[in-house]
């Protein structure tokens, strides 16, 4: 059996593996790594050496960010933006937390967004029962999907794609996604308004509203000013640097983890600790595989089985 075959079925096996779901994904991508290597179907550097991948690099970057953003309070800022202009009004805070953490899913990961506004939300239940946090869970759930696929550093697929096709010469700009991105976000948001609140509102009821539920409702902290101020300006210049590209993005997002940890927004053993290393490691051993499965030549079975079905005149976009 051809190294190239033999590290196709092997890979297979792994994507049953993560659909079985029996172990954290990321535990089963290193261990096809691992497995590639001891079949002598890769040697070591080929199967991990993306973990050092510029991909890898920029995703723990903005997850920094996203981690100091939480520590010095401007998250819990902006769940008091919510309630300011929401008046106890359940589809105003939908519209008002759709935006923003769409906005901040672009940016950051979804993920690091989500663990944001989730204590947030709890904590903006009413007990007169006009504020629900069942009833905007999801549409926050699907503005981070929706923001997160406008840029190419809002979630982890993207920058996965990008690291695949860095291999072939091309790769792609933070914004080049950003008009599509657009378009499904004004659409989920018009879904939650009109489709997704009435049927929650139906399907929830009158029950409990903190019945099952696990996640502690965000705390007033201490706010240093010093530091609230300086994570906003370090957001914004991120942002920027982002937009102008002057140098590449991972550069900006490293920059900005950096400056997080030098200003004393978050030390260094919480930017370690909050880390979510579970999409770290899937990311790195995913472009590890894919990296093992191209010198193999498994892609190029690949994409001779696809040529002979569509023809040869497909383009790769």
């Amino acid at each position: 059996m051809s190294d190239a075959l033999l590290s196709l079925i092997i890979f297979g096996l792994f994507i049953l593996l993560f659909i079985w779901y029996k172990l954290p994904m990321a535990t089963s991508a290193i261990l096809g790594c691992v497995v590639m290597v001891i079949l002598g179907l890769s040697d070591f550097s080929t199967a991990f050496g993306q973990f050092a991948s510029t991909t890898v690099i920029l995703l723990i970057g903005v997850m920094v960010v996203g981690s100091a953003l939480a520590e010095t309070g401007v998250a819990a800022a902006f769940g008091r933006i919510v309630t300011k202009y929401s008046h106890n009004n359940e589809k105003v805070i939908i519209v008002v937390a759709y935006v923003l953490a769409c906005v901040l899913s672009a940016f950051l990961t979804n993920a690091t967004v989500l663990a944001i506004f989730m204590p947030i939300i709890i904590g903006m239940d009413t007990d007169d029962g006009k504020i629900n946090h069942r009833n905007i869970v999801l549409p926050v759930l699907v503005a981070t999907a929706m923001g997160g696929i406008s840029t190419l550093v809002g979630s982890s697929q993207q920058l996965t794609a990008n690291g695949l096709i860095e291999e072939m010469g091309y790769t792609m700009k933070i914004f080049d996604m950003t008009p599509v991105g657009v378009i499904f976000s004004v659409v989920g948001l018009l879904y939650s308004l009109f489709i997704g609140h009435p049927l929650g509102k139906r399907i929830w009821g009158n029950r409990d509203r903190f019945e099952d539920c696990e996640i502690a409702a965000a705390k007033d902290v201490n706010i240093d000013k010093r530091k609230f101020y300086t994570m906003i300006i370090i957001t914004i210049l991120m942002v920027i640097s982002y937009i102008v590209a002057i140098v590449p993005p991972v550069v900006t997002a490293v920059s900005a983890a950096l400056l997080c940890i030098i200003t004393g927004c978050i030390s260094q053993k919480d930017a370690v600790t909050r880390m979510n290393w579970n999409i770290v490691g899937r990311l790195g051993a995913c472009l590890g595989l894919a990296k093992v499965i191209s010198s193999t030549g498994g892609i190029d079975l690949i994409t001779n089985f696809v040529s002979n079905i569509l023809g040869d005149g497909v383009s790769p976009f």
